[in-house]
């Protein structure tokens, strides 16, 4: 999964337009620049972390990197900045695919390479779910930095936004989907699953009013559909995420899109 596209024409298009956000009592700017260091530090490492290396984890040496890049507090607290919100999440979309480059490049020479790769990414799932619950924390701040940009656009500067808007959600969608297809997957512990969906719904309660209607019934469908393959404290996640999806509110971002 890459923020880029999420980000990178949102941004285009507000930039001339965005003010100075509010910051908060305890402006948090600076562990945001820790946590978008220590992301693209964790790519990095990953990067040049050969097939038989050892990554960085939660139980290594690099841990304290590790809970730093992937913040989840820091994320929630980031200030409403597009520059901020954007460089942070995209460097946390990408460390995450460092992490699942390395798992491929580790399964070299095996006889069944997906089924090594897999069972390398097995043995890193704290750290790839630590970095999707980010991920998904993202999803909200993006869309809260991005609203409070449009907000301060004319109607017709708005009119613009349509496609980037459109690029933003896909992504946004993206990332919630993959969440949904880990939490059915046997070999995620349950404690991760259960951690993953409860940032999937955190995510939802602001951001599920910036899809439109057809991208609300689109995930729902996703979300029902995985219900049955879920035990049942996974699966009353879902049905509360579904509810959530089955709303009818609609934004200034869901606005814009119509």
């Amino acid at each position: 999964m890459t923020f880029r596209s999420c980000f990178a024409s949102i941004m285009l298009a507000v930039a001339a337009f965005v003010g100075a956000a509010p910051a908060s009592a305890a402006d948090p700017s600076a562990d945001t620049e820790a946590l978008i260091r220590s992301a693209q530090t964790l790519i990095t490492r990953l990067d040049a972390t050969g097939a038989k290396g050892t990554p960085p984890t939660f139980s290594n040496g690099d841990a304290a990197l590790v809970r730093t890049a992937y913040n989840a507090d820091v994320v929630r607290a980031m200030p409403l900045d597009l520059d901020k919100v954007s460089r942070a999440c995209i460097a946390v979309g990408n460390s995450i695919v460092a992490y699942v480059n390395f798992a491929d490049r580790s399964a070299t020479g095996a006889a069944d390479r997906a089924a090594a790769s897999e069972a390398k990414l097995s043995e890193l799932q704290n750290e790839i779910i630590a970095g999707s619950i980010a991920a998904n924390l993202c999803v909200q701040k993006g869309f809260r930095a991005v609203a409070g940009a449009v907000a301060a656009m004319t109607p017709a500067q708005r009119a613009n936004l349509g496609e980037p808007l459109a690029q933003m959600r896909d992504g946004a969608a993206l990332t919630i989907a993959s969440s949904l297809g880990s939490a059915t997957a046997p070999n995620i512990s349950l404690a991760n699953r259960t951690k993953l969906l409860a940032a999937v719904l955190e995510d939802l309660r602001f951001s599920a009013d910036s899809f439109t209607p057809a991208d609300r019934r689109s995930l729902r469908d996703k979300v029902v559909a995985v219900i049955p393959d879920l035990p049942p404290s996974l699966a009353k996640q879902a049905r509360d995420i579904a509810a959530v999806l089955a709303g009818t509110g609609c934004n200034l971002l869901c606005q814009a899109a119509s």
